[in-house]
């Protein structure tokens, strides 16, 4: 699991010393991170060419926003009352 609170200059920098030629275990020393999150930002690096997720705030993930007939009566019986 990443680190919680892991900043975008911290993982800003994983790509570019992994491309300088510093090993994974190495960054993980001197940035003082688990490699779980180097792999995962050089994979979303690699992929979209951001360290930042700009997917972060979409709707995704989650069940659809769309009500079913049971929401329907109970908004009705709401209303009517």
């Amino acid at each position: 699991m990443p680190r919680k609170g892991a900043s975008e200059d911290l993982k800003a920098h994983i790509p570019f010393l992994y491309h300088e030629g510093y090993p994974v275990k190495d960054l993980c020393h001197l940035l003082g991170i688990k490699k779980t999150l180097i792999y995962n930002v050089l994979g979303q690096y690699q992929q979209l060419f951001t360290v930042s997720n700009p997917y972060k705030y979409s709707c995704t993930v989650g069940c659809p926003c769309a009500l079913n007939q049971a929401d329907y009566a109970f908004l009705s019986a709401i209303i009517n009352h």
